[in-house]
């Protein structure tokens, strides 16, 4: 109830809160972060895990090559992992068609294939990084702390880091509307001080717009300094994030992020250079 008794309704029982955050999921983060966790945690105890129990023994025994074991090994973990991605991406896609959200089918299909081949290589990445630490390692403890150390640095420190060497790689020009807003004083003191003040179009048309081509000949200037202002502010900040992704790339969770950036035509840099081109 607001001020003076009128009654005022903050929500409404027709909007759904929890859609419109479900629309904004991004399946490249949850893969980048989730699923190579998942990956780890299911492949540090490949070898090391059999080996503690007994059962990797007993396994060579057999006419069964080391390297058939593993193969086996990390493609039962790749089907589950892939399973699972595959899973998610269908109660996703049910939930954004119920709600109408989806892109054509011809548009959305090229993006989903996409999406699955790279998750697949990136988990079996993950698979094979996990397993090599549990070939490796004397324990299934030791290899899981091995492997979500490098986790933690590879998929969460090192990007974190990449906006710092950033900054400190490529200075940024700071707010631009200080010197915007002078520029845009000066132009109008300029443009008063002459009498250039824009007339009716009536009034104007009558001797050919004349002061009104000497007010846009005036302004002109003060409207390109404008620009390259701003055109100098996007190439750092582009400057800086070319800085920031080359910093990424040393995860690979990004480096998945920027080849279905590539592959797909999206991303920072093409949504600025579209913008300002």
């Amino acid at each position: 109830q607001g001020g003076g008794g009128s009654v005022r309704l903050e929500s409404s029982r027709t909007t759904n809160n929890w859609m419109r955050r479900f629309d904004l999921v991004d399946w490249v983060v949850i893969v980048r972060y989730a699923l190579s966790f998942v990956c780890l945690v299911l492949a540090y105890d490949a070898v090391a895990g059999e080996r503690e129990r007994g059962r990797l023994s007993l396994v060579l025994a057999y006419p069964v090559s080391r390297a058939a074991f593993l193969t086996g090994k990390l493609l039962a973990l790749l089907l589950c992992a892939v399973g699972a991605t595959v899973a998610g991406m269908l109660v996703s896609l049910l939930v954004l068609a119920c709600h109408g959200a989806l892109a054509p089918v011809r548009h959305l299909l090229p993006a989903v294939v996409a999406f699955l081949l790279g998750s697949s290589g990136y988990a079996a990445l993950c698979l094979l990084v996990g397993a090599g630490v549990s070939t490796r390692a004397r324990s299934a403890v030791t290899a899981l702390v091995v492997a979500v150390t490098a986790w933690i640095v590879v998929v969460v420190v090192a990007p974190q880091t990449s906006y710092l060497v950033a900054a400190h790689a490529v200075q940024a020009r700071g707010d631009l509307g200080p010197q915007l807003a002078a520029l845009e004083a000066r132009a109008i003191a300029a443009v008063t001080g002459e009498g250039l003040v824009p007339r009716p179009r009536a009034v104007a048309a009558a001797d050919a717009f004349a002061l009104e081509r000497r007010f846009c000949a005036r302004i002109r200037p003060v409207i390109e300094a404008g620009d390259s202002l701003i055109r100098q502010s996007v190439d750092q900040d582009l400057a800086q994030y070319r800085v920031a992704r080359a910093v990424n790339l040393l995860s690979p969770g990004h480096a998945l992020q920027y080849a279905l950036e590539a592959v797909l035509g999206g991303g920072t840099v093409s949504d600025v250079v579209a913008r300002f081109a």
